[in-house]
């Protein structure tokens, strides 16, 4: 389910992913840009690369970078080097991945709480 949705926004993620790398490749960029957050009131976030092979990795890196969106745009607009802002309705879908992200990793958190959860019940009652 989670692969399936990141399956379907994979250019979004390769540009997410590209814009970061070239923010935090250069200490002035990255400043630039953290300029730009905190007069977005962002300033105490930061963003997060993920590792391409760790699905949760990839999805903690557009969680970050959903709630930068507007700060993308800013540096886009001054930074002409920048060719890696999402436009809108790639932040809807982006948004919309990370909120099943959510429900699965709840779902799963729930499950492997039951199963942790049971056999130390058991053993406890009958122990």
């Amino acid at each position: 389910m989670v692969q399936d949705g990141l399956g379907q926004i994979e250019p979004i993620v390769t540009s997410i992913r590209k814009g970061i790398k070239y923010i935090v490749a250069s200490e002035g960029r990255l400043l630039k840009f953290s300029e730009h957050a905190k007069n977005l009131q962002l300033s105490s976030k930061k963003l997060f690369l993920d590792v391409t092979t760790r699905w949760n990795s990839t999805y903690l890196m557009l969680a970050t970078a959903a709630e930068f969106k507007e700060v993308f745009s800013h540096y886009g607009d001054s930074d002409g080097h920048f060719k890696w802002a999402p436009s809108h309705e790639d932040w809807i879908k982006v948004e919309a991945v990370c909120e099943l992200w959510r429900s699965s990793i709840g779902l799963l958190k729930l499950y492997v709480g039951v199963i942790i959860q049971l056999p130390t019940y058991s053993f406890q009652k009958f122990g």
